[in-house]
């Protein structure tokens, strides 16, 4: 495995978290300067300085949010995904550098990680993944570390610790944009008009929410919140004190939960909701504008039912999405 070079220099007790963990929460933010928050797997950098995640070719919007604005932040603090006896909670704070400009070399690298990780992945034929290609077909973010947070043991009530990148780090420019969207894409999933259901879920079944905002220096920072409550005009929220930034403004509020089994995940749920927080202490008002569509997976049938058309969805949007970065579509292939 991959880990971090002696340029990066980070602690040695964040090393494991920072590498081996099944689960981060990604922050970027949109155009409008509204932060956006998805559970993503983190992976070791290939140069050892950077933490990277990925995101399909078929949905790019994560990486082009991080081209435009390259201010992301990374949240490990799902329990279930963290590693350790008494795993940390850390908060990454890096620049993103997006990386499409060799559509199937990330397919390769892609492939080559899931079917190291997997047993699902791994045992299934060529011809099977071939026909995945929606979905395996990959861009790259590379994170470059600039600060990290952190509360050993989890213990959030505690004053974080402290990391800063040496003065003057190099980060990588991302690859050229693609050619603009000659039409709007329609989402993979349709997002339900009345977000009221959707939180009534997310509450009821997943993990406590996490709380996006964009701090002073313009970095998208996710923290757990205690819980909260839907009100009649919107969702009341129970902060930390510890939270490293002012709850005000445009706000993302996620909730995600995993599954896992003999060390991998084999079911993975989230659902999100921007709109407007404004907090008093501890407490706050979160005003929700919109749920965002979503993807969760689960290992039964009805999971790789649904997964499978999605699949379909997403085949019909590499052909557009290699055209605007001309390149072929990439194709799934076993390689060392």
């Amino acid at each position: 495995m991959n880990t971090f070079n002696n340029e990066i220099d980070l602690p040695e007790e964040l090393v494991p978290l920072l590498m081996s963990s099944l689960v981060c929460e990604y922050a970027s933010i949109k155009r409008d300067g509204t932060p956006i928050t998805s559970p993503l797997i983190p992976n070791p950098g290939q140069d050892g300085c950077t933490i990277d995640v990925n995101t399909g070719l078929a949905y790019p919007w994560k990486a082009e949010r991080a081209r435009r604005n390259p201010n992301v932040c990374l949240l490990y603090s799902e329990p279930e995904g963290l590693v350790g006896e008494y795993p940390a909670v850390a908060l990454v704070y890096g620049q993103a550098t997006v990386q499409d400009a060799d559509l199937q070399a990330n397919t390769d690298r892609y492939v080559r990680a899931v079917r190291s990780s997997s047993t699902l992945f791994g045992k299934l034929p060529v011809s099977i993944l071939g026909w995945m290609n929606g979905y395996i077909a990959r861009i790259w973010i590379a994170i470059t570390p600039l600060k990290i947070l952190w509360w050993p043991g989890g213990d959030i009530d505690q004053t974080a610790r402290c990391w800063q990148a040496p003065e003057g780090i190099w980060v990588k420019p991302s690859d050229p944009p693609p050619a603009p969207f000659r039409n709007n894409y329609t989402p993979l999933e349709a997002v339900p008009n009345d977000w009221r259901a959707g939180m009534d879920y997310a509450f009821e079944n997943l993990s406590v929410p996490v709380l996006t905002i964009v701090d002073a220096e313009g970095f998208p920072v996710p923290y757990r919140t205690a819980g909260g409550h839907i009100t009649p005009d919107g969702v009341h929220l129970d902060l930390f004190p510890s939270m490293p930034a002012k709850a005000k403004g445009r706000a993302c509020l996620t909730f995600h939960s995993i599954q896992i089994e003999n060390g991998e995940m084999i079911a993975n749920e989230n659902y999100a909701f921007i709109g407007e927080v404004h907090a008093n202490g501890t407490s706050a008002s979160f005003r929700v504008e919109r749920q965002l569509p979503s993807a969760s997976f689960r290992r039964s049938l009805k999971g790789m039912i649904s997964l499978g058309r999605m699949m379909m969805l997403m085949r019909k949007r590499l052909v557009i999405e290699a055209t605007r970065r001309g390149q072929p579509v990439p194709v799934v292939r076993l390689v060392k």
